[in-house]
């Protein structure tokens, strides 16, 4: 049940970011379309900071994670974190078993002792280390955010008009993104 959800929340996430990019394509569409020369980038620049603001704002009322709490020793405050995010009473089943199994988890760790910077350099480990930066790097040189970057070059240098490139493409371009999530959703 619990990796269900932890499934559901990547997934969620996901479609967040797309859906981020799609409204970031609206607005820099109207940007572009009714102002020019500095004012564009610096509007655009300008914008970004509203949701950070709410999201630094926001961020006062979020709860200490359990696991933290029970990394500063804190463990009765931790099991009341897990019951908040529940939304049930602290003496709850449910609660008290996916607190067990938090500190079960961080008791494990503990007895397993600290993984230091130096492991990552270990034979065995460190060619999946390359393996996995690789993979990363190759993904985000070559994948979709080159795409989305450069969309209004791409389309253009395909032989459409600036003004559908950098507005009317880029804007389908980011919602066929969008759209595209769904169907990973339940995959």
């Amino acid at each position: 049940e619990l990796i269900d959800f932890r499934g559901r929340l990547i997934s969620i996430l996901q479609l967040m970011i797309t859906f981020g990019i799609v409204v970031a394509s609206c607005i820099n569409a109207i940007i572009i379309s009714t102002t020019s020369g500095d004012l564009e980038w610096r509007l655009a620049l300008s914008i970004q900071i509203v949701p950070a603001f709410v999201l630094w704002g926001l961020i006062i009322i979020l709860p200490f994670s359990p696991r933290w709490l029970l990394m500063r020793g804190k463990e009765e405050q931790a099991r009341q974190t897990v019951a908040r995010l529940r939304a049930l009473p602290a003496d709850d089943l449910e609660v008290e078993a996916e607190f067990r199994d938090i500190l079960a988890g961080f008791e494990a760790e503990r007895r397993a002792g600290e993984a230091g910077f130096r492991e990552l350099m270990r034979k065995g480990i460190l060619n999946r280390v390359a393996i996995a930066m690789t993979i990363q790097m190759f993904q985000q040189w070559t994948g979709i955010n080159v795409i989305l970057y450069y969309a209004s070059s791409i389309f253009e240098s395909m032989g459409f008009g600036a003004s559908d490139s950098s507005i009317i493409f880029v804007i389908v371009n980011s919602m066929i993104n969008c759209l595209a999530t769904f169907p990973g959703m339940w995959l």
